[in-house]
């Protein structure tokens, strides 16, 4: 995205603010032309008060400086309040729109992503983006009207003087001009580090087992100084060029105001110019100087700002999940039974085939068993069930309609899933089962009991606390959980992925117990490695390689599948 484009963005985020904008427009413009007057009440109180030693005159414009500055301050005030509003929704609304592509993107991105640098680079980016309603720059507007006011009170008062202040122009747009462009440079390359460490980081803290197993603890200690050692050098070099520009910027204002004392002393001692209109004139020209400094400097402030809003904005362009309802209402997806049927079903990731030429039905209310080698395809077929892919060619019905053709969030609120990769949330057994749904209390104890996790069925031990992803959970605990959520939220059709993997024999036994009688007039499919259950099913199918191998009852497989019985036999 060029710098173009990005700024086309950055401005429509403004649209819904247009009539406050407009207000604080207004009262700035009226702020600025309440200060043009306070340095005519100076040379006022000094040649006619102070010089002429008249203190009626003293007080008088004296008392209207005073309410000048009140009446500018009360409207810059009310200009303040209402850009801290418009901050404030502007942030919100790029936080919320980041937050809700977030949820709609392709799986995929997740599984290339680091969560760790995500979060980090929205962080950072909408703090950049946000800056551009920064007082400095939102008031950009006051700027341009103390220029061209302070222009006008420096005319009025001596032209020579003028001359010698737009002469120190130059010397601000080259400084400025110079400073930016290092800045600039300074900003991409701590955008990039930034990155860089969270991605370091997050990846660190997710390998500390193996750091602690294999010795590493020294290693990434030297990479933690090295990976800070940049980040703090360019952070130091960013501060360094703001304290130099600044410097820079205050020697070329002290040079233009040595200029103006010589210059002014000479006019006052020739009599050509009164002491109080030296005065106004030094302030007039800090009108004038302050703002060049602000409307050059807007380049050097947009340093911090585009390759943020760059990269926000191409974050935002990443392709999502087709959310939109197509042809099936909401009713009909309400009522779905659970046929399913994959049709030449071929499915790529990149170049790689992962699943090839895939075709079989399964029938309302059948058990089916899908079992192969690792790698074989099985958690792909349900992937692309789930939609969290779609098929390179061929078609995945559900009760013969195009899943593609049913709205993705009614769809999959109509499947009730166990996987062995569950994810819990950071709060209590009860929130984790639940996910917003308010059962019965009788409903959600016969839940707790039918998933095994009796010892949270009584008493107050269902508030605990899971931990982060369940970190307090054990293998078990997590996956009877992942059961009793889906029970709680029963559907048409039940998905076992994997989800046997880590429960001792007896819940096994359990699961064949509620194949057979709760889930009894449910469909159910069940991806696995536990051969046992393959016996409680009405067919299994068999994945080698991406293709089916076989389909048919357990019997007839083991009878006639030397590639099945060998891989029941290994088992």
């Amino acid at each position: 995205m060029n710098d173009r484009k990005t700024l086309n963005k950055i401005i429509n985020l403004f649209i819904p603010f247009k009539r406050k904008i407009c207000i604080t427009m207004v009262l700035l413009s009226l702020a600025s032309l309440v200060n043009l007057f306070l340095p005519l009440t100076t040379r006022k109180i000094i040649d006619e008060g102070f010089i002429q030693n008249n203190m009626r005159t003293v007080i008088f414009f004296s008392l209207i400086s005073f309410g000048l500055i009140v009446v500018g301050k009360s409207m810059e005030i009310m200009c303040e309040e209402i850009r801290t509003n418009i901050y404030i929704k502007i942030k919100l609304s790029l936080n919320e729109h980041a937050f809700h592509h977030l949820s709609r993107l392709k799986i995929k991105y997740f599984k290339e992503a680091n969560t760790t640098v995500l979060l980090s680079n929205i962080k950072l980016d909408v703090d950049n983006i946000t800056k551009v309603v920064d007082s400095n720059f939102f008031f950009l507007l006051t700027q341009i009207l103390s220029l061209l006011g302070g222009l006008v009170g420096l005319l009025i008062i001596d032209w020579r003087l003028t001359i010698l202040v737009i002469c120190f122009t130059p010397a601000k747009y080259i400084s400025a001009k110079y400073f930016s462009k290092k800045r600039e440079n300074l900003i991409e390359k701590f955008i990039q580090s930034s990155s860089d460490y969270a991605s370091w980081f997050g990846d660190t803290i997710g390998g500390i087992n193996e750091i602690r197993l294999f010795g590493l603890i020294k290693n990434k200690k030297e990479e933690f100084t090295n990976k800070q050692l940049s980040m703090i050098g360019t952070e130091k070099r960013m501060e360094m060029l703001n304290v130099y520009s600044l410097a820079v910027e205050s020697i070329l204002l002290q040079l233009l105001l040595v200029g103006l004392y010589i210059l002014g002393a000479s006019m006052v001692f020739n009599y050509t110019l009164t002491v109080g209109s030296i005065f106004a004139f030094i302030m007039y020209s800090s009108y004038v100087t302050s703002p060049i400094a602000s409307i050059l400097n807007i380049r050097y402030f947009m340093s911090n700002v585009l390759p943020s809003a760059r990269r926000y904005f191409n974050f935002l362009d990443l392709e999502v999940e087709d959310s939109t309802s197509k042809l099936v209402p909401k009713a009909l997806t309400q009522m779905m039974k659970g046929n399913i049927e994959y049709s030449n079903v071929n499915f790529s990731y990149s170049e790689e085939m992962v699943l090839k030429n895939i075709n079989f039905v399964i029938h309302a209310k059948e058990k089916v068993a899908i079992v192969g080698h690792n790698g074989s395809g099985k958690s792909t077929l349900i992937e692309l069930l789930l939609r969290f892919h779609t098929p390179s060619s061929g078609t995945i019905k559900m009760d013969g309609v195009d899943i593609e053709q049913y709205d993705i969030d009614e769809y999959r609120q109509q499947i009730s899933v166990v996987s062995q990769h569950v994810y819990l949330f950071d709060t209590t057994i009860e929130n984790n089962i639940k996910l917003y749904s308010e059962p019965e209390y009788n409903e959600m104890q016969k839940v707790l009991i039918d998933a095994q996790l009796t010892e949270f069925a009584l008493g107050e031990s269902e508030d605990n606390d899971v931990g982060c992803n369940g970190l307090k959970m054990s293998g078990g605990q997590r996956q009877k959980i992942a059961l009793a959520r889906a029970l709680i939220h029963e559907k048409e059709l039940f998905i076992f992925d994997e989800a046997t993997s880590n429960l001792d024999t007896e819940s096994e036994i359990y699961i064949n117990h509620l194949l057979n009688n709760r889930l009894k007039d449910k469909t159910v499919i069940l991806v696995t490695h536990q051969m046992e259950v393959l016996k409680h099913v009405d067919r299994v199918i068999v994945i080698r390689d991406g293709e089916l191998e076989y389909i048919g009852e357990y019997d007839q497989l083991f009878t006639n599948s030397s590639y099945f019985r060998d891989m029941v036999l290994v088992r």
